[in-house]
């Protein structure tokens, strides 16, 4: 069995590393530096600012002795009854929905890819 790539799904082919097609860690990797959000404050407090302003807290990294905190900060789209805690795709994470987290991976990859490439 082929494996597919960690962030858009699709088969891989052409460049990769095994895990992920290089374009599409390139577009990842830009993205999510562009919004993670650094702080070093307690825990409760950013999550409580961060959704405050819109934003995922989704902790990409705890603070600690060896470095700062480091949160997820895409927007929080909202969906269905109940306010969304985080991000669609951190959403699903919360949820242990593993295949909707990937779908949301996937579709953000997807964007983004069309966006480099000049489209929308």
């Amino acid at each position: 069995m082929t494996a597919g790539c960690m962030y858009c799904g699709l088969l891989l082919s052409g460049e990769h590393d095994g895990w992920a097609h290089a374009a599409c860690e390139a577009v990842v990797t830009a993205d999510n530096a562009a919004n993670e959000v650094h702080d070093n404050g307690p825990v409760d407090e950013v999550e409580e600012r961060l959704r405050a302003e819109g934003l995922c807290p989704w902790q990409i990294r705890a603070p600690g002795w060896d470095g700062g905190g480091i949160y997820c900060g895409h927007e929080i789209t909202e969906h269905g009854d109940e306010p969304n805690l985080f991000c669609l795709e951190h959403e699903c994470d919360e949820w242990g929905d593993e295949d909707g987290a990937a779908q949301e991976r996937s579709e953000r990859t997807l964007e983004l890819l069309e966006r480099a490439r000049g489209g929308a």
